[in-house]
Parts: structure tokens; C-alpha cells; sequence
């Protein structure tokens, strides 16, 4: 090896065992926080839901309308409901004269397999317009599945021979809240 070349290494080397006696390090640290608070939301799987006759002539027509809800409510004194909201009545597409909420064709009873969730047991007639009707009520600490929890709507739409032969529409909004 070339006289040169030696030197050219012992320096490399010197250098190095200099870079390495010299390194530092440093740390930070933080404290990683979050506020969770009460959140709420709900999807229906279908944009379009329709009745069946329940049987015979002038029995009524039913609806089974599953939704699917997330819920956390605050631990102390939270709560929240579903609530159920038509802007309009029944129209129909010939504007045939048939069902109306508002005259109490339309009523309808809620479940919810979830532990602390109030459902209607017993037909609740829907209304048209102002608030609407609770179709479930949470109480404090409730917290659905991760995936969401399933409710269910069972409709009975009254079925009266005054109705006229028709294809009738009425929407409906589900509303979720948490507090």
C-alpha cells in the first residue's frame, strides 16, 4: 500500500472515531389528548321502501323499514332519540285521493336490540309536519356497536275502500341526535 494511501485511511479513520465521539442526541416528548364527545348518525339501506298487503282484501299493508344507527351519549345525564319527520302527506301519481297520515291511516312501531334504548311497543300514529314522532330514546351512556346497531320501523298503512286506485308516495326522515 502506497504511503499515500495509508494516510488517506488513518485520517478516514481518525475522522470517523472523531464524528462518532462527538454525536448527540436529543429527545421531546408530548402528552397526546382528545375530548370525546357525545356523536350520532344513521343510514337506511334502501332509498325506496314499499308496502304489502297483509293477506286478504282490505287487510292492512305493512312495512318492516330497517336503519342502521351509531349512537354514543354522554355518560352523565346524556341522551337523544330517532325521529321520525314527513313534510308531506301521501300524493299520489294520478292524484288520486288515498291515505293520509294526517288522518291517522299511518302508525307504526320501533325496535332496537341495543340495552337502554326506548322503542314504541304499541302503534304510535306518524304525524305530518312540526317535530315529528320519537321512534327511539337514549338515555345516558349509550353506546352502539362499532359497525352501528339495527333499528327497525314496522309501518301499517290502514287499507279503506275510499282510497282510489293509485300509486301513492310519502317520504320520510329519519333524524338522530346525541347530547
Amino acid at each position: 500500500m502506497s504511503p499515500r494511501m495509508r494516510a488517506f485511511l488513518i485520517t478516514a479513520l481518525v475522522l470517523a472515531f472523531a464524528c462518532q465521539l462527538s454525536a448527540q442526541s436529543n429527545q421531546a416528548n408530548t402528552s397526546l389528548q382528545v375530548t370525546v364527545g357525545p356523536e350520532a348518525s344513521i343510514s337506511i339501506a334502501s332509498a325506496t321502501q314499499t308496502f304489502t298487503l297483509s293477506g286478504t282484501v282490505f287487510n292492512n299493508y305493512l312495512l318492516s323499514m330497517p336503519f342502521t344507527y351509531k349512537v354514543r351519549t354522554t355518560k352523565s345525564g346524556g341522551s337523544g332519540t330517532v325521529v321520525a319527520t314527513f313534510a308531506a302527506d301521501f300524493v299520489g301519481d294520478a292524484s288520486g285521493s288515498g291515505p293520509l297520515i294526517a288522518g291517522g291511516d299511518l302508525t307504526y312501531t320501533s325496535s332496537s336490540p341495543l340495552t337502554g334504548v326506548t322503542a314504541q311497543s304499541s302503534a304510535i300514529p306518524a304525524v305530518v309536519g312540526g317535530a315529528g314522532t320519537n321512534v327511539l330514546s337514549f338515555g345516558a351512556n349509550i353506546r352502539s356497536a362499532n359497525d352501528g346497531t339495527a333499528g327497525l320501523i314496522d309501518w301499517v298503512l290502514a287499507n279503506k275502500p275510499q282510497y282510489e286506485t293509485d300509486s301513492y308516495q310519502a317520504s320520510v326522515v329519519l333524524t338522530i341526535s346525541a347530547s
